[in-house]
């Protein structure tokens, strides 16, 4: 039960921000505001942690448990010293139609909890970087850098797999896995429900931009994965809160703070978000300097952002350097995932594109005729348009479209624009043309990539608050209430059948229970029935027999340690979950690697076992004989390994 460390510490520091903020009677804030300051202030602390920890190979479950017990005991000692550990007084008063929408959004998040714990992490990205590095880490005892045929295991920010390494070392297994992008989604849904009410929203605005939230398709789908698409959106909607309530007045030394580690997190969680945090930047310079701030106070603020973001992502910044000779990786690295044109028309087709992907169908000849149009009108401009395809799957986490929520976001606009004389300031129109250029900056930096959509599910979360705050402004309040519970229920669907992990399997003539006939694209089977070393094969279910072979004999074999000769986009984490390492006390090492990490080999590693997915036809690979060949991987053993293959 150590993973109650952490959680506890989580709600001990809710609590402490909490009473602080009463003591000190804040204005215009409520219980959004301590949860953003709780959740960066417990994000930096582990990251510190794992940084330090980290440089004497310390990152283990023992000293993990250690540093936040530490970390509860300084809280609370704090906490009383200061009289602030108290709970909130009071309850919320909750009307009819709070408590059938409160249902309504817990029964959605019930149903994706119980995909995220049940279910084994069986996305692509996260099987060929997110949870290998997670094991690599655990084995090494640290967050160096080591030898991978996949170098984006390490160019990649981390922050969002330092909470699934802590989740792992105190439960002792990756089941917990999934729920850090779980926790960042009913995250979010408090996030966009605080900003309509800055903005404007009652109580009905609120629910609606939940609603929005909870409704949009790759955020149910992710929820139950170990991605890092909500977690990238919850950093950045804690930047756009704060930068939101600096707009009404200034913001406090301890919100000043948190917006600066939001920042900083955000920045150490994933590549998109250095275009979201641009907008949101500007956005503030322009609030000081409207207020006159002076150049002493933008230098304080400039310094307090800078030095947080420099102190959260030295480590890895300094890594990346070290290996690849910048803090982002290698230039081609970063070169391919950005934009290589500019101008107006390139940008306008990279905009179209990415919003047409939304609007894929099942339908063939009418993905061809959208296809057709696009490259008409911007294949001259637009070189990638030439290899750009239309791919349906309405259910799967890389690729799920959010076509009712882009409709959303125009009618939006227009409600914003009809009832724009029920605004006193101009702060609701500036917000939404914030949250705009936000698409607007990621379109114009990232370079095209075929399953970008999930990219955009940042930007989705933040109009939320202007839908809310738009539908509600309409006056038809059974009408809006109502709308609230059919996002509800247009959720649901995602929520029981994803395609790799569904609650309710879809395949035809099939007996099992939980399980409904083919509608479009049939799915895995039911979680509920099936085993987890089947599930993990969701998304490759290609690779499953020849996984499952391999790893049945390697277990029967008095072999520990197990050479990986993979290509750079096989899906390793599947050897590290098949035979449960490295818990488990198998040691796994990448034997074909990239000239850039040839430094980290171990030359004490000499393996008895050594998995090849791409040696074909071989019969001896580095002193060791072929054991068995299982078609879509070769398993070679032996006692006289060499270097020379």
């Amino acid at each position: 039960m150590l993973l109650l460390l952490p959680l506890t510490v989580f709600i001990a520091l809710y609590i402490l921000f909490s009473a602080y903020q009463r003591q000190k009677n804040r204005p215009d804030t409520d219980w959004r505001s301590p949860l953003i300051q709780t959740a960066a202030t417990w994000g930096a602390w582990m990251t510190l942690t794992s940084e330090g920890l980290s440089l004497f190979h310390g990152l283990n479950a023992f000293m993990v448990s250690l540093s936040w017990a530490a970390a509860l005991v300084w809280v609370l000692i704090f906490g009383w010293r200061l009289g602030l550990l108290r709970l909130p007084p009071g309850r919320i008063g909750l009307t009819r139609f709070d408590g059938l929408a409160l249902a309504g959004a817990g029964l959605v998040m019930s149903l994706l909890l119980v995909v995220a714990i049940l279910s084994p992490t069986n996305n692509n990205d996260a099987l060929q970087y997110h949870m290998p590095r997670v094991a690599h880490w655990i084995q090494n005892g640290g967050l160096q850098h080591y030898v991978t045929a996949y170098d984006p295991q390490l160019m990649n920010p981390i922050w969002a797999e330092l909470p699934i390494l802590h989740f792992y070392l105190l439960w002792g297994s990756d089941q917990m896995a999934n729920l850090v992008q779980w926790l960042s989604l009913l995250g979010c849904l408090a996030l966009v429900a605080g900003l309509a009410r800055l903005l404007g929203a009652g109580r009905l605005g609120q629910w609606l931009a939940a609603a929005f939230g909870l409704s949009l398709p790759m955020a149910l789908l992710q929820a139950s994965s170990s991605q890092n698409d909500l977690v990238a959106a919850f950093w950045l909607l804690g930047m756009l809160y704060f930068a939101v309530l600096s707009a009404r007045r200034d913001l406090f030394p301890e919100e000043t703070l948190a917006l600066a580690l939001c920042l900083a997190l955000g920045l150490l969680t994933k590549g998109t978000f250095y275009p979201y945090a641009l907008p949101v930047v500007i956005w503030l310079l322009a609030v000081w300097l409207r207020r006159r701030k002076g150049l002493a106070f933008l230098a304080a603020q400039a310094g307090i952002n800078g030095l947080a973001v420099l102190v959260l992502n030295l480590g890895y910044w300094v890594r990346n350097t070290i290996t690849y000779g910048g803090p982002l990786g290698s230039s081609d690295w970063v070169a391919n995932h950005t934009a290589g044109q500019s101008g107006v028309l390139p940008f306008l087709a990279a905009l179209t594109r990415d919003v047409l992907m939304n609007f894929v169908t099942p339908f063939d000849s009418v993905n061809a005729a959208l296809l057709d149009g696009l490259r008409a009108v911007f294949g001259s401009v637009d070189p990638n348009l030439a290899e750009f395809q239309f791919i349906w799957s309405w259910n799967r986490d890389d690729l799920a479209g959010s076509p009712l929520h882009f409709l959303l976001i125009a009618l939006t606009i227009i409600l914003l624009w009809a009832f724009r004389k029920k605004w006193t300031g101009r702060l609701q129109a500036a917000y939404a043309l914030l949250s705009l250029s936000l698409l607007a900056c990621l379109v114009g930096v990232l370079h095209f990539d075929q399953y970008g959509m999930r990219y955009q599910l940042p930007f989705l979360m933040s109009w939320a608050a202007v839908f809310g705050l738009a539908v509600e402004a309409a006056g038809r309040r059974r009408l809006a209430q109502a709308a609230v519970f059919l996002l509800f229920l247009y959720a649901l669907p995602y929520a029981l059948i994803n395609r790799t992990r569904p609650l309710i399997a879809m395949r035809d003539n099939s007996p099992d229970p939980f399980t409904i006939p083919c509608v479009g694209q049939c799915t895995s089977g039911s979680i509920l029935l099936e085993l987890a070393e089947k599930t993990v094969f969701g998304s490759l279910v290609d690779f499953r027999e020849g996984f499952l072979a391999l790893s049945r004999d390697l277990l029967t074999l008095p072999c520990r340690e197990v050479g990986l000769q993979i290509d750079s986009h096989d899906p390793e984490y599947l050897f590290w979950f098949l035979l449960k390492a490295p818990q488990s006390g198998y040691k796994l090492e990448v034997i074909y690697t990239t000239p850039p990490l040839e430094r980290y080999r171990d030359p004490a590693f000499k393996p008895c076992a050594i998995i090849c997915t791409f040696c074909g036809d071989k019969t001896r690979l580095h002193g060791l004989e072929l054991y068995q060949n299982y078609g879509s991987a070769q398993l070679f053993t032996g006692s006289a390994y060499t270097v020379a293959p």
